[in-house]
């Protein structure tokens, strides 16, 4: 049963440990300049800072405002003595609430900006409860939206479109091609006709040319009559294919239009 005590105290000496938080401050820098890093330290009653010299030789002196380059009149301010690194000097937070400003003693350092800054908070170290800050969970709804890569009818329609429009325009062209080709067949067949005229039936008197001429003059016509004709075709199968062209154009841009 006497035990119970000493039991009681160790517990409550590891809770405070646990508590506790140690804090490092580096007098001097790697690269050889005269600051504390961090110079500004945040801490709470209960807590350590530990002071390792890095470079140089410094010392840490407690004084009565920021910056001050002098030492401070309290009678418990923290002073150290100058230290050549490698050195560490731990500083217990014992005090309420409040600031403790240091800076290094050595000649030139604290006017060249080697100050620093304790921060002191009533109590132990806390640390601020954690809110979540991931997505709120899903609700279930009746409707759930459709995923943006399953939406296909906008290309399927397209080539819909397209495919009637050119099975129109075939089934166009046929019909002029097939149109053109009886009007030729039919032209052809007219100059035959006017070739062939038997010559018994040709009056001929002495004063008009014979029919060889005759038939050189119709041969000549025939000639410039189909020459003329499938220049006029070409010039209409242009034209149409064109027209085909620029109508097709526009219906394909307005579908796509409406589709949008």
């Amino acid at each position: 049963m006497n035990k119970a005590p000493a039991i009681f105290l160790i517990l409550f000496g590891l809770i405070a440990l646990s508590k506790a938080a140690e804090h490092v401050v580096n007098v001097g820098t790697k690269e050889g300049k005269n600051r504390f890093e961090p110079y500004t330290v945040n801490a709470a009653v209960g807590d350590t800072v530990r002071f390792v010299w890095v470079s140089g030789k410094h010392s840490v002196i407690e004084s009565d405002a920021k910056r001050a380059c002098s030492a401070s009149k309290a009678p418990n301010a923290f002073t150290t003595e100058v230290y050549e690194a490698p050195k560490e000097w731990v500083l217990d937070i014992k005090d309420a609430s409040g600031q403790k400003w240091f800076y290094c003693g050595v000649p030139q350092h604290c006017a060249n900006g080697m100050v620093g800054t304790i921060l002191i908070d009533d109590g132990p170290s806390k640390t601020p409860p954690k809110t979540p800050t991931g997505p709120s969970p899903k609700t279930k709804t009746g409707f759930e939206p459709t995923p943006a890569s399953s939406a296909q009818p906008f290309p399927f329609t397209i080539f819909i479109v397209i495919g009637s429009m050119l099975g129109g325009s075939l089934l166009t062209a046929g019909i002029f091609f097939l149109y053109r080709w009886n009007k030729k067949k039919s032209g052809k067949g007219d100059a035959e006709s006017l070739t062939n005229i038997p010559n018994d039936r040709v009056i001929i008197n002495d004063n008009e040319p014979n029919n060889e001429v005759i038939d050189n003059e119709i041969r000549t016509l025939d000639n410039e009559v189909y020459n003329n004709e499938q220049e006029a075709i070409r010039n209409i199968d242009s034209e149409v294919i064109q027209r085909l062209k620029n109508e097709m154009t526009q219906i394909i841009r307005q579908e796509i239009k409406n589709l949008k």
